[in-house]
């Protein structure tokens, strides 16, 4: 027998051979998948303009969310001011009631974070999507016992996933910095390069966590989707879109200066009623006491006046992030569903017969049909012929 030395090209194959094995074939097969999985979670190339335009859109056709708004940043904000409030003027520093009031202060914002983002994404979704108001049961969706534990997680995986991120990307500059004030003579140069790190480490973190901001999108968009899974979705969908979504919510900062300016200018006045309030007291002692008080108070008031203005321009963005997903998760709106009556009148139509065809019809005047134009001749038709033979 001869040797065959041809090459597996230079070969005859047999009919329908396509040049791939099977080992091939299947990889090209996963290949195209992941490609069409990565190309389903991209967004169409649509300006920051073109969506702030269908957000202003949206949100001139609802309006009255601002009570909402504020009702949900007050039940999260406002019980964690009470407790520090209450620790705060009622004990002293080193009681063990103080503490504790001071931990729930921290943890209660914690614990609600979650379900109440959750509620807030879910109400925005559902008015992106045709619904005409925020209903008052949607806010406090994650609030429910099968959503509560999934948005709690997902709060507290975020949560401590951005720890650690942030932790691991400013500790060069953070060492550099305490390497450099630990010298003898300190440099200038390794300060400014502890800058740069430290600045560079918090640009990374920033974008890098701003990969998991629709977390509580996608679990709103599925209620049965997993806490796990929620938080893959949103850092998938992301890749590549952080820049363009940095964007378009920095694009309402004219809007949240504003919101601080006018929370500002309350504090201000607030403020200096106060002062000149401390400043009528006869006594020193009066005045010290009093100062203490209008200290704390403005702090209470500063946080009151900033939760109130954001909350009446909040709607904005929101509606852009509602926006925002809807087009880089491909969202298409339902067809409109025709009428019952309309359904059935179709189904009860009987389909004609040849037959049926040949009869005329119940309005025997109008039969037989005039042509378009008068110079043609008119032919017979079958009724007219069975008359003329009768």
């Amino acid at each position: 027998m001869t040797q065959d030395n041809r090459t597996a090209r230079e070969r005859p194959q047999a009919e329908g051979y396509t040049g791939y094995t099977q080992t091939e074939e299947y990889t090209q097969r996963e290949y195209e998948r992941k490609r069409n999985e990565e190309d389903a979670y991209r967004l169409p190339p649509l300006s920051v303009s073109e969506l702030r335009r269908e957000a202003r859109e949206l949100s001139k056709r609802r309006r009255g969310l601002f009570p909402n708004i504020l009702l949900l940043n007050a039940l999260l904000i406002f019980p964690s001011l009470i407790l520090y409030s209450i620790s705060v003027l009622n004990f002293p520093s080193d009681s063990i009631s103080y503490i504790f009031f001071q931990i729930a202060a921290t943890l209660l914002p914690i614990i609600l974070g979650g379900p109440f983002a959750l509620g807030l994404s879910g109400s925005f979704l559902s008015l992106s999507r045709g619904e005409n108001k925020i209903r008052t049961s949607s806010l406090f969706y994650g609030l429910k016992d099968r959503h509560f534990p999934r948005a709690f997680g997902a709060f507290l995986l975020t949560a401590l996933i951005s720890a650690m991120v942030l932790c691991l990307l400013l500790l060069p500059g953070t060492a550099l910095y305490i390497y450099n004030e630990n010298r003898v003579i300190s440099s200038y140069g390794i300060l400014a390069l502890a800058i740069l790190l430290l600045l560079a480490g918090a640009v990374c973190a920033f974008f890098f966590l701003l990969r998991f901001s629709l977390t509580f999108w996608f679990m709103a968009d599925n209620g049965e989707r997993r806490t796990i899974s929620s938080i893959a979705a949103g850092f998938h969908t992301m890749r590549g879109n952080c820049i363009r979504y940095f964007l378009l919510i920095f694009s309402y900062i004219g809007w949240y200066l504003v919101a601080f300016a006018v929370a500002l200018f309350a504090v201000l006045i607030f403020a200096l009623a106060g002062y000149s309030r401390v400043s009528s007291m006869e006594t020193l002692f009066d005045q010290y006491a009093y100062l203490v008080y209008l200290v704390f108070y403005i702090r209470i008031f500063s946080v009151a006046a900033i939760v109130i203005t954001l909350s009446a321009v909040a709607s904005r963005p929101l509606f852009a992030t509602a926006v925002f997903f809807n087009r880089i998760t491909g969202y298409r709106p339902p067809e409109p569903k025709k009428d019952e009556a309309e359904t059935e009148a179709e189904e009860t139509i009987p389909e004609k017969t040849d037959e049926e065809d040949l009869q005329p019809p119940e309005n025997s005047a109008a039969w037989p049909p005039k042509p378009d134009r008068e110079d043609l001749p008119v032919t017979r038709t079958v009724w007219e012929s069975r008359d003329a033979d009768r």
